[in-house]
């Protein structure tokens, strides 16, 4: 057995975090080999640990602090300036081994905390482009952690990784519109809102709701182009990586299927995978780690 490039403390913090999120990802690191399944891991505890900073309840200029603090710790320990990493998170001490020995780029990290700032001080968006530029920042960087964690071809597959992040994080922004409205906030940009002529608000009434509708199939049909973009992805992938990969796509684009099925549902829950759907989805991914297809 290969000796772990992660500290059993590192491992243990990680663990739990994970243990802790309930996510729907993380059950399937299990497919990976242990050491890009331990990566995976980390890579996850330090999002976890970076966003929770961002949605704590205290004020919005303590968090900026602890996301300032967060991020100057980030920035000591890759250029080495804590002696020993012993003064620092455990999960960080983990995040140095991946940019150290998985080819984790470090300012693939430094955007992720730059979109949790933006999150934070969060404005809307104007242009399409701007919000493209947030969901690079929070979901396809993570794209790209993942491609270097799986040992997948970089260079062919950057802009697949690119897109699916852009298609995950654009179905999020769908699944989440009424609890956004109702903090306040509004992810797509200003530019989409008024070709439909919607206004950042929950659907009081026929005529407004169908109007949703027409922008909701919008932007389902957009998001789906990158999903097609994202599994070209696939087969640049080692086994392990493809059987994760088909997880994850299987997973965001369930949720994206039952939106395009009723649109209208996002105005009355918040859309989630069935226990069976995941169950189907976990043993596609099964057959892609040992069938490989």
């Amino acid at each position: 057995m290969t000796t772990s490039i992660f500290s059993t403390e590192t491992l243990g913090a990680c663990q739990e975090i994970c243990g802790k999120s309930g996510s729907n990802f993380t059950p399937v690191f299990s497919l990976l080999p242990k050491d890009q399944k331990e990566a995976m891991t980390v890579l996850y505890s330090f999002m976890r640990l970076t966003d929770d900073i961002s949605d704590g309840e205290s004020s919005q200029e303590n968090r900026r602090t602890n996301l300032n603090n967060w991020k100057k710790q980030l920035s000591e320990i890759l250029n080495e300036k804590i002696a020993g990493f012993q003064n620092s998170s455990p999960v960080l001490n983990g995040v140095k081994q991946l940019v150290d020995q998985a080819n984790v780029a470090p300012e693939w990290l430094y955007e992720v905390i730059a979109g949790v700032e933006e999150d934070l001080i969060f404005k809307g968006y104007a242009t399409k482009a701007e919000r493209d530029s947030y969901c690079f920042k929070v979901a396809s960087v993570v794209g790209l952690c993942c491609l270097a964690i799986w040992k997948g071809n970089q260079t062919k597959g950057r802009d697949a990784a690119i897109d699916t992040g852009y298609a995950f994080q654009r179905t999020n922004i769908l699944r989440d519109l009424m609890e956004d409205f109702k903090r306040g906030r509004c992810y797509l940009p200003t530019v989409t809102l008024e070709e439909f002529g919607v206004s950042p608000m929950i659907p009081t009434n026929g005529t407004q709701k169908k109007a949703w509708n027409r922008l909701i199939r919008f932007e389902i049909n957009e998001i789906e182009k990158l999903f097609l973009s994202g599994r070209t992805l696939l087969p640049l992938l080692p086994r392990p990586g493809r059987a994760v990969f088909s997880g994850f796509l299987g997973i965001y684009h369930a949720i994206l299927v039952q939106i395009a099925k009723d649109p209208e549902v996002v105005w009355r829950k918040r859309v989630r995978v069935g226990s069976i759907r995941k169950s189907q989805i976990m043993l596609k991914a099964l057959r892609i780690k040992w069938i490989g297809f």
